[in-house]
C-alpha cells in the first residue's frame, strides 16, 4: 500500500515539480519507506509514490517504468495472483526486472490495453502515463477498497490518495461540497463524492482516461451482479464459500513482511483469522484487539476467547474514554469524513499499536456485512415484506419481538423500529432501510442546514440522490434482500471502509486486507439463494457464512448476532475535561457562524434533547450518531477548510528518467 498523486496540466504550461513534490510529501503517512516522482511528457505531467515496501523490498522504486519508458505508472495496493500472471506474460516474450506487482499490472496494460482490467484481482489504485497514445489512465479496484481522489478546472487534472493531498496545492479551493452534505446528512453516501466542493472520487469499478487536451471518459469495468442459481444446495453454497474464502486468505498472505490479524468479538474475524491460522501451520500467527474500558461494546472477552479457542497469539490494546478523545481530532483529519460514532477513533489507534508493534500488513474482516446480509436492517426488510401477507400477523409478531431483543445493541445505528416503512414509496419496486431512513431524516434535519449561507436553494430530496446513484432497471429485477445488498455494498467505499479501514490504517502505515471482498468470493456469493444469506426464520444473518463454519467457532459465537463496532457514546466524550473543551469550542457562536453550516437554535434544541434523555432510550440512541455527524462536520470544517492543509516538503526522489530509475 502507498499514497500515489499525479497532476496533468492542460493549459499548455509546465507542471511545478513542486507542486508534486508537495503533495507526495502529503502522503508519506501512507508511504514511509520510499518516494519518487517523474515529470513526464515535455513536463505536462506528473506523478508522485510514496511507497510502503510490502512486496519486492529491494527494487520496484516508483514511479515505475516499461521496457522502453514508454509507459510510467504510480500504485496503491496489492495485485493478486501476479506471480501466475508473470509466469504466463514471460511466456509471451516479456522480461522483467523487478520482483513487483505494480510491473505485472504495468505490463497487463501494454499486453492488453483498456482490456486488462478483467485480469486484475486485488484492492488498488493506480495511473498510468501511456505516451504511445498520449493519455493517463487512472483505474480503482471493484469494490472501492483503495481511495483516488481528481480535481478537475478545465486548466489541470489532479489526482491524490487522499484530498489533504490535492488541498495543499495553494489554488485549488476549499469549500464543503453541498451534495456531500445533504446526501451524507441524510444517510446516503454516493460514490462520486468527497466533502470537498469540486473534488471527486473516480468510482469503484471504474477507470478515467485523460488527454492534456482535457477530455476526461469515466467508464465502468465492473459492476456487482446477481446471477442467482436457485438449484445450488445449502451444502453447495456452504462448500463454495468455504473455497473461495479460503483462496482470498491464501492469496492476502502472500508478503515479504510479516502478517497479522485484527481480532474482534465477532464471526467475521474470527473465521479470517481461523483460516490465517491454518494456512500459516507451523509458523506463530499474531492477532491485535482493542478493549473500550467499561463500554458495553468492549469485546476483550470475546476476542481472548476466540484467540484461544483456535490458538491465536493475541495482544490487546486497552483504550479508555480520555485516549479517545484526545485523539479524536488527528483521526477526523486522517478519515476526511463526519462519522457517526467514535468507533473510527478505535480502529485508529489500534492501528497505531500495531504499527509500533512491527507489523505492515493486517487481514481484517470488513465486507461480509455487506456481502452475506449481517446487518439488522435486513431482517427488519424481511419482516415489513411478511407482514403484507395477513396470513402471517402471529408469526411476525413473534419474530417482531425476538428481533427487538435480539438486536436491543444496535438500535438508532443500524436499525429503528419507529419507521412507518409503508408510508413511504417503494423505491424501483422495493421496501429498503437506507432509502426510507434517509427519507425519513430529511424530513426533520432539513431544518438544520444553514440554507441561505450555504447557497442551497433547491430541492434537497435525498430520494433524488437514490434516484441518481442507482439504476431502475438494476434494482427492479433483484430480489428483494439482494436490491438491498446492491445499495449497501455500493456506499461501502465512501463511509465504513474509509473510516475503518483505509484511511485509520494508512495513517499509521498498515496495509488492511479484505478477504470478504476478494473478487472470486464477491461474485460466487452473487449466485448463492437469498434463503441461504438470511434464515428469516430464525432471524439468523449471514446464515450461510455461519453454516460454513460453524464447527470451528466458540461455544460463545453460536448464539451471537450482529452489532456495530463501536466506542463511547458521544455523550461520553462531551463529559470528559477535554471533549468538553473540544465541543465548546467546535459548537460555540463563533465557530458555528464562521463555518456557515447549520442553524444555530435547531442544533442547541436538539443537544438540549439529547442531554435530556437516558442513555438507554431510543430517542438518545437515534440523536447520539446524529451529534457525532454535526460535531465531526465542524471539525472537518476547522482542520481542512477554514486551514489549508500543509506538511513540511521532504526531499522526493527524482525519477523523470526512466533509465536512472528503472532498473534501480
Amino acid at each position: 500500500m502507498c499514497g500515489i498523486t499525479g497532476i496533468i496540466s492542460l493549459d499548455q504550461k509546465p507542471v511545478n515539480k513542486e507542486d508534486i513534490i508537495a503533495m507526495t510529501s502529503m502522503l508519506t503517512h501512507r508511504g514511509p519507506d520510499d518516494n519518487g516522482y517523474a515529470l513526464l511528457s515535455n513536463q505536462r505531467v506528473a506523478l508522485g509514490h510514496a511507497r510502503l515496501s510490502i512486496i519486492d523490498l529491494s527494487t520496484g522504486a516508483q514511479p515505475l517504468y516499461n521496457h522502453d519508458g514508454s509507459l510510467c505508472i504510480v500504485f496503491n495496493g496489492e495485485l493478486y495472483d501476479y506471480k501466475s500472471i508473470r509466469s504466463d506474460l514471460e511466456k509471451l516474450g516479456f522480461v522483467f526486472h523487478t520482483s513487483s506487482d505494480t510491473e505485472v499490472a504495468l505490463a497487463l496494460y501494454e499486453k492488453y490495453d483498456l482490456s486488462f482490467f478483467d485480469k486484475l484481482n486485488g484492492e488498488f489504485a493506480f495511473i498510468i502515463w501511456d505516451s504511445h497514445k498520449n493519455r493517463v489512465v487512472a483505474v480503482r479496484d471493484r469494490i472501492g477498497i483503495k481511495p483516488l481522489y481528481y480535481f478537475y478546472d478545465g486548466k489541470e487534472i489532479l489526482f491524490a490518495s487522499e484530498v489533504k493531498a490535492i488541498l495543499t496545492v495553494p489554488r485549488v479551493p476549499r469549500k464543503i461540497s453541498i451534495d456531500f452534505l445533504n446526501s451524507m446528512f441524510f444517510g446516503m453516501f454516493p460514490k462520486a463524492l468527497s466533502f470537498f466542493d469540486s473534488i471527486f472520487q473516480l468510482k469503484p469499478g471504474h477507470f478515467m482516461i485523460c488527454d492534456p487536451k482535457g477530455t476526461i471518459q469515466e467508464i465502468q469495468y465492473w459492476k456487482r451482479n446477481f446471477f442467482t442459481n436457485y438449484q445450488m444446495t445449502k451444502e453447495e453454497a456452504m462448500e463454495g464459500v468455504r473455497y473461495h474464502l479460503n483462496r482470498a486468505v491464501a492469496r492476502r498472505l502472500v508478503a515479504d513482511v510479516p502478517v497479522c490479524g485484527f481480532l474482534s468479538g465477532g464471526i467475521d474475524s474470527t473465521i479470517i483469522c481461523s483460516e490465517m491460522k491454518n494456512l500459516m501451520a507451523g509458523t506463530r500467527c499474531k492477532t491485535f484487539t482493542i478493549s473500550f474500558s467499561n463500554s458495553e461494546y468492549d469485546e476483550q472477552l470475546e476476542a481472548s476467547l476466540t484467540a484461544k479457542h483456535i490458538g491465536l497469539d493475541i495482544d490487546i490494546l486497552h483504550c479508555d474514554i480520555n485516549r479517545i478523545v484526545k485523539n479524536l481530532l488527528a483521526t477526523v483529519y486522517a478519515v476526511e469524513l463526519p462519522f457517526a460514532n467514535a468507533g473510527a477513533v478505535g480502529k485508529y489507534l489500534l492501528s497505531d499499536f500495531v504499527r509500533s508493534e512491527a507489523f505492515k500488513v493486517a487481514l481484517v474482516g470488513e465486507g461480509s456485512d455487506e456481502l452475506f446480509a449481517g446487518y439488522p436492517y435486513f431482517k427488519l426488510e424481511a419482516l415489513w415484506r411478511m407482514s403484507q401477507d395477513q396470513n402471517n400477523k402471529e408469526q411476525v409478531k413473534k419474530l417482531w419481538n425476538k428481533f427487538k431483543k435480539i438486536d436491543a445493541r444496535s438500535e438508532g445505528v443500524l436499525w429503528n423500529q419507529n419507521i412507518s416503512w409503508n408510508s413511504y414509496p417503494k423505491f424501483y419496486s422495493h421496501y429498503l432501510y437506507l432509502i426510507i431512513r434517509s427519507q425519513m431524516v430529511y424530513k426533520y434535519l432539513q431544518y438544520f442546514l444553514n440554507k441561505k449561507k450555504l447557497g442551497i436553494n433547491r430541492n434537497l430530496d435525498p430520494f433524488l440522490f437514490a434516484v441518481q446513484e442507482f439504476e431502475k432497471d438494476e434494482l427492479e429485477k433483484l430480489h428483494p434482500l439482494n436490491a438491498s445488498l446492491y445499495v449497501t455494498l455500493s456506499m461501502l467505499s465512501n463511509y465504513n471502509i474509509p473510516i475503518l479501514g483505509d484511511r485509520v490504517e494508512m495513517a499509521h502505515s498498515i496495509e488492511g486486507r479484505l478477504p470478504f471482498l476478494d473478487k472470486d468470493l464477491v461474485e460466487f456469493v452473487g449466485t448463492i439463494p437469498p434463503e441461504y444469506l438470511l434464515d428469516v426464520s430464525t432471524l439468523k444473518e449471514k446464515y450461510v457464512l455461519y453454516e460454513a463454519y460453524k464447527n470451528q467457532l466458540p461455544q460463545h459465537l453460536h448464539s451471537v448476532h450482529k452489532h456495530p463496532f463501536l466506542s463511547s457514546s458521544w455523550f461520553d466524550i462531551y463529559n470528559t475535561p477535554f471533549g468538553k473543551e473540544i465541543f465548546n469550542e467546535i459548537m460555540s457562536k463563533k465557530a458555528l457562524e464562521t463555518s456557515g453550516i447549520f442553524n444555530i437554535l435547531p442544533l442547541k434544541l436538539c443537544e438540549f434533547i439529547w442531554r435530556l434523555f437516558p442513555k438507554s432510550s431510543s430517542t438518545f440512541r437515534n440523536l447520539d450518531p446524529v451529534i457525532g455527524y454535526y460535531s465531526t462536520v465542524q471539525m472537518l470544517s476547522q482542520l481542512m477548510i477554514e486551514k489549508r492543509p500543509t506538511c513540511d516538503h521532504l526531499e522526493i526522489k527524482d525519477r523523470s528518467d526512466f533509465h536512472s530509475g528503472f532498473r534501480k
